[in-house]
């Protein structure tokens, strides 16, 4: 029996890395579900709450994966005449290396293979946004990494995650199923969903952080968690 109401603490297969090959055609396929379900929009909402009259920033995505929201953010800002530099950070080789190459042209985006806490910032960040990568933390893991982001943004942070939900995990699941995904799809999709989160989830983050959370509902299945420092 499935519990919905605590987070699921078991790991993903894509937490070990252990096929690049499948991994690369993971990320891929978490593209493509971005795309059709509109997890693209929930970031880019908190990245134009955060930016506000501003017109140039300097972006963090931690756990950027294969760059696939830095890629959405961008082509917003170039439709919106913004001019962003973004940093992204990602602890897995296989990611960074399919980001490196995914943006080997654009000098304004850099990508750092390193766990988060280790950057060495030379520059001051302005934003620093995740996109269903807290699902991957322990709750004492989330504290840390909210508590991190409170302190080294000038304007504030931006988490767009999933909504732990019965009909979010059986969608999903069913989807990869029929769209015939790999196992780390079949498999991690379904499992995002029970690591996820309920708005008590972020109410207890709030409450142990005292810090004052903008916790946002948004289709399909995702929070929007901004914190906001002006």
């Amino acid at each position: 029996m499935l519990n919905f109401n605590t987070r699921d603490p078991r790991k993903e297969m894509m937490d070990g890395e252990t096929d690049p090959a499948i991994l690369q055609k993971n990320y891929q396929e978490i593209e493509k579900v971005n795309i059709f379900l509109g997890g693209y929009s929930t970031i880019i909402k908190g990245i134009k709450r955060l930016i506000g009259e501003n017109t140039k920033a300097v972006v963090m995505d931690v756990g950027c994966g294969a760059g696939d929201n830095i890629a959405a953010i961008n082509r917003w800002a170039a439709r919106n005449n913004l001019e962003l530099r973004f940093i992204g950070v990602d602890i897995s080789p296989t990611a960074c290396s399919i980001a490196k190459e995914r943006f080997k042209s654009d000098t304004h985006i850099e990508i750092i293979c390193s766990d988060y806490k280790k950057v060495d910032l030379d520059e001051k960040v302005d934003i620093i946004c995740t996109s269903l990568f807290n699902h991957h933390l322990s709750d004492e893991e989330n504290l840390s990494f909210i508590s991190w982001a409170n302190d080294h943004a000038q304007l504030g942070m931006a988490i767009n995650d999933l909504h732990r939900h019965p009909l979010a995990y059986y969608s999903i699941k069913w989807i990869a199923l029929l769209a015939n995904t790999s196992v780390y799809f079949r498999n991690d999709a379904p499992l995002s969903v029970l690591r996820a989160f309920r708005k008590k989830d972020w109410l207890s983050y709030q409450k142990e952080l005292n810090l004052k959370l903008n916790i946002k509902w948004n289709w399909a299945f995702r929070w929007l968690v901004t914190l906001h420092k002006q």
